[in-house]
């Protein structure tokens, strides 16, 4: 009989724990990147401690698919995020930002529904003109690369094309 981490539900949800406790490590980046300082960054992590009832569920139901993606969306964030604040996104952003994207649409049916109001937000600055169209389009071909990889990878999810 298997006890410990050969137990494949330990190993489970040590993975997801190990994940969510990196999360925490790419958000203080995240917040330390937008608010350029270690303070902003310290705040903006303090506060999803104190709202993590509300902003995970992985303290009370860890096997849930979305426990793995979350850690990619913060990634992602943080890649777009440079991307937007950048003059000239290069080659490699572009396969960075699609590589963050995946692997935040593998593991979740419902991704494609939060990358939508990224691609919602980033439109309405794009008519604000607050990026170039450059930029823009950069980051649309990234996400649909991302997009087309995911149905590839997921044998054509008929949730994705429909």
């Amino acid at each position: 009989m298997l006890s410990g981490l050969g137990e494949p539900s330990y190993f489970y949800l040590l993975a997801i724990f190990a994940l969510n406790g990196l999360m925490m490590a790419v958000f203080f980046l995240l917040c330390y990147y937008i608010s350029d300082s270690v303070l902003g960054a310290a705040f903006g992590t303090l506060q999803f401690f104190y709202n993590h009832s509300e902003a995970t569920r992985v303290q009370w139901t860890p096997p849930l698919r979305e426990s793995f993606a979350i850690p990619f969306l913060v990634l992602q964030l943080l890649v777009l995020s440079y991307v937007l604040r950048c003059r000239r996104p290069t080659i490699s952003l572009a396969v960075g930002l699609s590589i963050c994207t995946l692997c935040f649409m593998l593991p979740w049916q419902f991704a494609q529904f939060a990358l939508l109001t990224q691609v919602l937000a980033i439109f309405v600055v794009y008519l604000l003109r607050l990026i170039s169209f450059n930029k823009f389009q950069f980051i649309i071909l990234s996400f649909i690369a991302s997009f087309i990889l995911n149905v590839i990878l997921q044998f054509g999810n008929t949730l994705l094309l429909r």
